[in-house]
C-alpha cells in the first residue's frame, strides 16, 4: 500500500469500556485509566508484541505511551512479512532498484492514536486514528481486546451476593456517535460520491520488470439533499457503474456529506453491502506538514499530533451527565 508522505486520513471513532458480560454483577463499564495503566505496562514489560496470522507473518505493537491534561496518546505500529521487497523507479532514467527483506523481516507501519480523557454523555471516549496500511478501527480494536486478556489487569467487583469477583474488560471502537448513514442523509446533504482504486503494474520486459502503483479516481459531484428511497436508488446506480467501469474489485467507496452544521465529512462505506443502513465512521484529513510523512514513525511527531488533536475541537462534546 503506497502512503503520501504529504497527507494522512484520521478515523473518528469512540471506544467503549466495559466488562464481560458473562460475568454476573460486573461493572457496566470501566475506567480509561485502568486502559492507559495497562498499556503503559505492556510497554514497559515488553509484552505488547501480538503476532498475527497462521503462520505469525504480521505484527502489531504499541510504544510511546503517554498522556496530556486532555488525552491519552501512542504509537501503534504493524508488521507485515508477506509482502513484496520494496521498490524504486527513478523518474528521469526509469531504473529501478530493489531493497531485499532479510530472512525474519518485514515491512512496518505506524499509526498516532489520540484519546480524549472526558467522557462523551453516552460513556464512551473520542478516538482518533490516524489511517495507514493494517491499522484500522477493527484491527486496533482486536489489538486492544488482546491486551486486556491479561489476568494482572482483571477489574475487580464485588457481585450481587457480596462476593469477590474479577472480570476481563472489553473494548467496543463505533464510528462517533454511531449513527447510520440514513439517519445522517436526514439532517445532512449528499456532497459527492468518489470511487478509489490503487493498481499495481508492470512496464519493462521479463528479464527486467519495473513495478510500479497507480492510483485511479471517479468522483461523481451530487450537492443535493436526498430522500432515504432516493438515496437507495442513487448509490445502486453507482455501485452498478463502478461495477462496470474497471472498480469491481479492491477499490474503495467514499461518500462525503455535509452535516447540518455545514461541516463536510468523508465516511468509507462498503459498496457490496447495504450502504443506508452502514455505520457513518466520519474521516477527517491533515496536511500541511514541513518535513515529509514516513510511513513508520520510530518516535511520535508533535506536529502530527497537534493536527490530529486539533480535530477534537470541531467535534463539540456533551459531557457525561
Amino acid at each position: 500500500m503506497a502512503i503520501s508522505n504529504k497527507l494522512r486520513w484520521i478515523y473518528v471513532a469512540e471506544i467503549s469500556l466495559r466488562c464481560e458480560q458473562r460475568q454476573r454483577g460486573a461493572p457496566s463499564s470501566f475506567p480509561l485509566d485502568h486502559l492507559f495503566e495497562l498499556l503503559l505496562h505492556r510497554e514497559n514489560q515488553g509484552t505488547q508484541k501480538k503476532l498475527i496470522g497462521r503462520n505469525d507473518e504480521k505484527m502489531m505493537w504499541c510504544t510511546d505511551v503517554d498522556r496530556t491534561n486532555s488525552t491519552i496518546r501512542f504509537l501503534l505500529h504493524f508488521g507485515d512479512k508477506d509482502v513484496s521487497d520494496p521498490a524504486f523507479v527513478n523518474f528521469d532514467t526509469t531504473d529501478t532498484r530493489e531493497i531485499p527483506k532479510g530472512e525474519n523481516e518485514g515491512v512496518p507501519f505506524s499509526s498516532h492514536i489520540a484519546i480524549r480523557s472526558t467522557p462523551e454523555a453516552n460513556g464512551n471516549y473520542m478516538v482518533l486514528v490516524e489511517r495507514t496500511s493494517g491499522i484500522h478501527l477493527k484491527s486496533l480494536e482486536n489489538y486492544l481486546r488482546w491486551l486486556l486478556k491479561d489476568d494482572n489487569f482483571k477489574i475487580q467487583f464485588e457481585n450481587e451476593d457480596r462476593q469477590q469477583r474479577t472480570a476481563y474488560g472489553v473494548v467496543e471502537l463505533l464510528g462517533y456517535k454511531s449513527k447510520l448513514m440514513r439517519d445522517v442523509l436526514r439532517t445532512g446533504s449528499l456532497q459527492d460520491v468518489e470511487f478509489v482504486k490503487e493498481e499495481e503494474y508492470h512496464i519493462g520486459t521479463d528479464e527486467n520488470p519495473i513495478r510500479s502503483e497507480q492510483l485511479l479516481s471517479a468522483k461523481f459531484k451530487l450537492q443535493r439533499t436526498v430522500t432515504e428511497q432516493e438515496g437507495r436508488s442513487l448509490f445502486n446506480r453507482l455501485t452498478t457503474w463502478a461495477q462496470t467501469n474497471g472498480y469491481e474489485e479492491g477499490a474503495k467507496m467514499l461518500v462525503r456529506i455535509k452535516t447540518e452544521f455545514g461541516q463536510v465529512k468523508q465516511t468509507e462505506v462498503d459498496p457490496d453491502g447495504d450502504i443506508l443502513t452502514s455505520f457513518f465512521v466520519a474521516n477527517e484529513q491533515v496536511a500541511g506538514f514541513d518535513d515529509p510523512l514516513p510511513q513508520f514513525y520510530g518516535t511520535p511527531r508533535s506536529d502530527m499530533f497537534q493536527k490530529i488533536e486539533s480535530i477534537f475541537q470541531q467535534y463539540q462534546q456533551q459531557p457525561a451527565a
